[in-house]
């Protein structure tokens, strides 16, 4: 059974990308059970106070990790 319906995660998805699936009741009870709210809020209480780590913070340590185009690499043949 297909449902032709029109759902926004549809925008830019690759032709004949399967189509999300509703989580259940029961998944999001899951899902909440860990979920500690006062944590939840600092967290984006932190990120709109500009505390959290911006790119700058660790650009380094990624470009030192990032293969080298010149250099062999795991994979590549």
């Amino acid at each position: 059974m297909t449902d032709d319906r029109h759902d926004p995660s549809d925008e830019g998805a690759p032709p004949g990308a399967p189509r999300p699936i509703k989580p259940t009741p029961e998944i999001i009870a899951l899902a909440l059970e860990g979920l500690n709210e006062e944590q939840v809020l600092a967290e984006l209480q932190a990120a709109e106070g500009g505390r959290w780590f911006k790119l700058e913070d660790f650009i380094g340590e990624l470009e030192a990790l990032a293969p080298r185009p010149d250099e062999p690499c795991a994979g590549r043949g």
